[in-house]
């Protein structure tokens, strides 16, 4: 059988983009691969700038597959008087729900007696809320009192509950977005790569003139020339200013956010829950987020350990259990508990502020008179704005320095546009619901059918599953840069989350499908899945303590 070709729209071959990164000056490097690293690269290649982006481990590895997977304006941030940030990010929301894999989500905010903020200020917010996102937003607010709240959700504890209100917000796959952010970069132009670290910055005084790299996989030693960089790096800021010869000095607070992915139960609304923590002023969602799975959480903690082995704790389960428990009847069992994770928030530092108040707003930092742009802090929603300031900050440097201007921004097409499926699709049943379901949107799933339409061998199921198209790894090997079992398991599928102890029997066919793909002998095979093994026991670790 043939092995599956790219896409049109699909990631650039790996072996071929590094090998084409020694044969011309690239206009911007941008440094680090979750969603503002994708946004930077995708608004600069429209900008007509030669663009590659490195990725030191798998796309979206760090951050950007770890949050609480909402698109939200931050209603809590409105109690914090953080105006601009929350219409901002309403702004945003709406329009990502539009062109962007984000769903429009129903949220039960309830009140209880005794509880801050009491529900006529909670009222207030809400009525701010609806001002600030009236146009393009999903819905608007409504409330209802504790008689209506217990018929609308029959599974939350009726002791103390004056009432609820109901909003609208957000949510999405996070590690999706980015792979559909990257994909659309790849078509505007730029060149980007994953398991690619920038280990150092070649300076001339202030200036870079190249990006030192080293490819994660083979050792091999890479040099990059640049007229810019762009650092988009997350919790990992510091380093990087460091590099860039930036005195050290203390940038950002980074706090550790904890989630359960967990079975739902017949009786789970299609609401997400909104639960105030009023001991800890945290706030936790209870959010519908792939089918027959919830997500639960978040802590918010500060976080000083290694940024690279970031998992959820026994500590983190049981506030996250003891807050179900007092939000609804039933306790949430261990058994239940499908996969943990845990990511870092890179937020700005302010000195005497707790976690939950540090805000979520960023800034640009360009250190001296440099051609380096980096930038720190805010939030997934905000991710595009974020990127257009890096990306003019970045012309700007170029400009002063003679570097010829394109003539024109090319325009910005839908990252989803969500099209009917075909009557007639090559794919089980089974597997289109259940891809339908993961993805949330039919453009993936119409990429897929037309791969096993070209090769029915494609449609096949993965490991006896008929929910399980093996185009499933065919299109993540080929199409979006997967070269690791816990690529597709983790941020390509999501499988490692949603399904018991990560999905073991499904990991070892991945990894035999993926042998087959780019030429892994036994050997190879075996170790690859013994690597995703090692992680899927890490985060299922505090379960069994």
């Amino acid at each position: 059988m043939d092995q599956p070709q790219n896409a049109p729209g699909g990631l650039p071959d790996r072996a071929a983009a590094l090998s084409s990164l020694d044969s011309r000056v690239w206009d911007l490097v941008v440094v680090g691969g979750g969603i503002v690293g994708a946004g930077i690269a995708h608004e600069a290649a429209r900008c007509g700038l030669a663009t590659l982006l490195l990725e030191r481990r798998d796309f979206a590895s760090g951050t950007s597959s770890r949050s609480s997977k909402l698109v939200h304006g931050g209603i809590r941030y409105l109690a914090q008087f953080h105006f601009p940030l929350v219409f901002e990010a309403l702004r945003e929301r709406n329009l990502l729900i539009k062109d962007a894999p984000v769903s429009a989500q129903r949220f039960l905010f309830p009140g209880y007696r005794g509880e801050k903020p009491p529900a006529w200020l909670l009222e207030v917010g809400m009525c701010l809320y609806d001002l600030l996102s009236w146009r393009g937003s999903p819905g608007h607010h409504r409330y209802r009192g504790a008689k209506a709240t217990s018929r609308t959700l029959p599974s939350l504890r009726p002791e103390g509950l004056v009432g609820s209100s109901e909003y609208f917000d957000a949510r999405t796959d996070d590690s999706r977005l980015v792979i559909e952010e990257l994909r659309a970069a790849a078509a505007a132009g730029a060149t980007v790569i994953n398991y690619a670290e920038a280990v150092g910055l070649e300076r001339r005084g202030a200036e870079v003139e190249a990006v030192e790299a080293r490819d994660i996989l083979t050792g091999k030693d890479i040099r990059v020339r640049c007229r810019a960089v762009a650092g988009a790096v997350g919790p990992w800021l510091e380093p990087l200013l460091r590099l860039a010869g930036r005195p050290e000095e203390r940038v950002l607070r980074t706090t550790k956010g904890a989630h359960l992915f967990v079975r739902a139960r017949a009786e789970d609304p299609d609401r997400a829950v909104v639960l105030n923590d009023t001991k800890s002023g945290r706030i936790l969602f209870f959010v519908p987020w792939k089918p027959g799975v919830q997500l639960v959480g978040t802590t918010d903690t500060d976080y000083r350990g290694d940024f690279d082995r970031v998992h959820a704790d026994r500590a983190d389960i049981d506030y996250i259990r003891t807050n179900h428990a007092r939000a609804f009847r039933a306790p949430l069992r261990t058994d239940e508990i499908l996969g943990t994770q845990a990511g870092l928030r890179p937020l700005l530092f302010a000195s005497g502020h707790d976690a939950r108040t540090t805000s979520r707003e960023h800034r640009l930092l360009i250190p001296g008179d440099g051609n380096l742009v980096a930038i720190g802090g805010g939030k997934l929603t905000t991710y595009r704005p974020m990127a257009r300031q890096v990306v003019a900050a970045a012309r700007n440097i170029l400009a002063s320095r003679g570097a010829p201007q394109p003539a024109a921004l090319r325009p910005r097409r839908p990252l989803v546009t969500r099209p009917p499926l075909p009557a007639s699709c090559p794919l089980p049943k089974e597997a289109i619901t259940f891809c339908l379901g993961h993805f949330g949107y039919s453009d993936a799933v119409i990429r897929l059918a037309e791969r096993a339409a070209r090769e029915p061998e494609w449609a096949r199921p993965l490991a006896g599953d008929r929910r399980l198209p093996r185009a499933l790894v065919a299109e993540a090997v080929r199409d979006e840069m997967a070269v690791r079992v816990g690529d597709v398991m983790y941020r390509r599928t999501r499988l490692a989350l949603t399904e018991p102890d990560g999905a073991l029997e499904v990991a070892r066919a991945v990894a035999e499908e993926m042998g087959s793909l780019l030429g892994w002998d036994d050997h190879k095979r075996e170790a690859e899945f013994a690597r995703y093994a090692v992680e899927a026991e890490a985060d299922h670790a505090a379960l069994r303590s």
